[in-house]
C-alpha cells in the first residue's frame, strides 16, 4: 500500500463509509468527514495529511496558499508534487518502508495493541482493554497509529525513545469548511517557514529517518533537523509482519490486513 496512491482514508458521505485516496482529497474530486474508531487516530490522521501535503506540496508564498485554499490541485500538480517520494510512503517497500525499520531483532514479535496509545499500557486495566485488543490492521489503519505513536505518544518504554515532539505534546489545527481545505489551513508556506526556520533551505535535501537513520552516537542539534525529516521522524524501530491468517482489521473491518 501508497499512501500517496491508493485509496486508504475512511470516509463517510451520505450514511456509507468507504476509503477514499488523499490525491481524491487535493485533487476534489472526493470528501467527506473522517470515520476512524478512536479520536486519537482522527487527529493523527489529520497530522499526517498536513504533514504529506507540507511536505510534497509547499506553497511559496502567501499569495499561492490562499490560492491552493480556493481551488483543488489538478492531477498534473499532484503527480509532479510526489514524484520522486513515492517510496518514502510505501508500507511494503522492501528496503525502508513508511516508517519502519528493516531487519529489527527481537525475541518474539509484539502484539499490534502496542501500536495503540493506552492499549497496552501495562497488565493492570483488562476490564478496560482486554488482552488481544487488536488482532490485526490494514495497511491504511496501522500507517495512521504508525504516525500516531511516533508523533503523539508517550516513550513505550523498553528503551525506545520519545517523540521530537516531547512526552505529552499538544496539538492544535485549523479547521475549515471541508476537509481539504482543512488539510491546507495547516500547512506552512515557504516565506513563513524560512523565518521560524532559519536552517529551512539548508536542509531542504533532507530525508525521513527511516529512509537515512541516524548513526548510532550521534548528536543531533534542533537547527540540524529540516522541515520533512522533523514531520516524519520516527523515534522507534518498528517492523511489521503480515497476516499469517485472514481476517479483518481490528479498527475498521476492512478484510485485507497488510
Amino acid at each position: 500500500m501508497n499512501l500517496l496512491t491508493d485509496p486508504f482514508i475512511p470516509i463517510q458521505l451520505g450514511g456509507s463509509i468507504k476509503k477514499i485516496s488523499l490525491q481524491a482529497i487535493l485533487c476534489g474530486e472526493q470528501t467527506g468527514d473522517l470515520c476512524l474508531p478512536r479520536d486519537d487516530m482522527e487527529l493523527a490522521c489529520l497530522q499526517l495529511f498536513a504533514a504529506i501535503t507540507q511536505v510534497c506540496f509547499t506553497p511559496e508564498n502567501k499569495k499561492a496558499l490562499l490560492l491552493r485554499l480556493k481551488q483543488s490541485l489538478t492531477r498534473e500538480e499532484y503527480q509532479s508534487g510526489i514524484a520522486g517520494k513515492e517510496s518514502w510512503f510505501d508500507l511494503n517497500h522492501p528496503e525502508t518502508p513508511f516508517m519502519q525499520t528493516r531487519g529489527v531483532q527481537a525475541k518474539e514479535a509484539t502484539s499490534l495493541d502496542k501500536l495503540m496509545a493506552g492499549v497496552a499500557d501495562g497488565t493492570n486495566k483488562p476490564f478496560v482493554n482486554p488482552v488481544g485488543l487488536v488482532q490485526g490492521l490494514c495497511g491504511g489503519c496501522v500507517a495512521i497509529a504508525l504516525f500516531n505513536t511516533a508523533n503523539n505518544c508517550p516513550s513505550l518504554g523498553g528503551g525506545f525513545k520519545g517523540s521530537l515532539r516531547g512526552s505529552t505534546p499538544i496539538t492544535q489545527l485549523i479547521k475549515g469548511p471541508d476537509l481539504r481545505q482543512t488539510i491546507w489551513l495547516n500547512v506552512l508556506h515557504q516565506e513563513t517557514l524560512n523565518k521560524v526556520m532559519p536552517w529551512y533551505q539548508d536542509t531542504l535535501d533532507q530525508v525521513p529517518n527511516y529512509i537515512d537513520p541516524v548513526k548510532a552516537g550521534d548528536n543531533l542539534f534542533a537547527c540540524q533537523i529540516g522541515l520533512t525529516r522533523g514531520l516524519l521522524w520516527q523515534p522507534a524501530h518498528f517492523e511489521l509482519l503480515p497476516a499469517n491468517k485472514q481476517a479483518r482489521c481490528s479498527l475498521c473491518g476492512e478484510a485485507s490486513l497488510l
